[in-house]
């Protein structure tokens, strides 16, 4: 008969004379020591790292270690996990890194909150939906719709339009610079295809030349021989070409 069992064990109730583990109150503790401390881990688990900075003791299997009395962590099979429900669930992830919605991963986080996928913390591989990657900086710059835009405050709003190119009063496109004097709309930075009121393009299509008006009546010309707008006394021709005078403006019962 037994009078006394070692540590971690008990009498048995249904055996004689056999010592049996005392129940184990401690989280993944296969034999608990006295005073609730335990002395072998389950399988797959091992002593928290953050519990003490004891290095770990192998006791009966690769697989189950310890390095305190105290507590008894999983072994992780998952990479930047720092505490482990199982091998292959995590709880904890390592600094600069964030739980899976299903606890099998170590995600790293992104420094880019506009980052769906990162290289590193500071570097994004893949960008959220509406943004795209600048490949000189690895950051996530707004996904910009506006053509020969450089930079986008929005998609469809540019502040910086590329080389040649300068943002239009609402900054909703990015128009041509024109050297062009009094040019409204160039084709290229030194051809005009639509002069300002008042002014007609060139044969070359290089100057925008002043509309003399050659036209009775005619206050301002689209060129030499085409009007733009009479007089108050006179109406405009359907083509342009002529100012007919309104006597009925100066004139009753004319």
């Amino acid at each position: 008969m037994c009078f006394q069992c070692g540590s971690g064990f008990q009498p048995s109730t249904t055996f004689v004379s056999q010592c049996v583990p005392t129940p184990c109150l401690i989280l993944n503790c296969l034999v608990c020591g006295p005073n609730g401390t335990c002395s072998i881990c389950k399988s797959y688990s091992n002593r928290s790292s953050f519990a003490t900075n004891t290095s770990f003791l192998n006791f009966t299997s690769n697989s189950s270690q310890v390095n305190s009395n105290s507590y008894c962590g999983s072994v992780c099979a998952i990479a930047n996990c720092l505490i482990c429900y199982s091998p292959l669930s995590c709880s904890v992830c390592n600094n600069q890194y964030y739980l899976s919605n299903d606890s099998t991963t170590c995600v790293l986080t992104c420094n880019d909150a506009n980052c769906l996928t990162c290289l590193t913390y500071t570097n994004c591989s893949i960008c959220i939906n509406g943004y795209q990657l600048n490949i000189n900086t690895q950051i996530c710059e707004v996904q910009c719709l506006v053509n020969n835009c450089a930079i986008c405050s929005y998609s469809t709003v540019c502040q910086v339009c590329v080389a040649g190119y300068q943002p239009s009063l609402m900054y909703n496109y990015c128009s041509l610079i024109c050297s062009v004097d009094f040019c409204a709309q160039c084709a290229t930075n030194s051809t005009c295809i639509q002069c300002k009121t008042g002014f007609y393009v060139s044969a070359n299509g290089t100057v925008c030349l002043p509309a003399i008006c050659y036209l009775d009546n005619c206050v301002s010309c689209l060129t030499s021989t085409t009007c733009n707008q009479c007089n108050s006394i006179s109406q405009l021709s359907s083509n342009n070409l002529s100012c007919i005078s309104n006597c009925l403006g100066i004139i009753s019962n004319c």
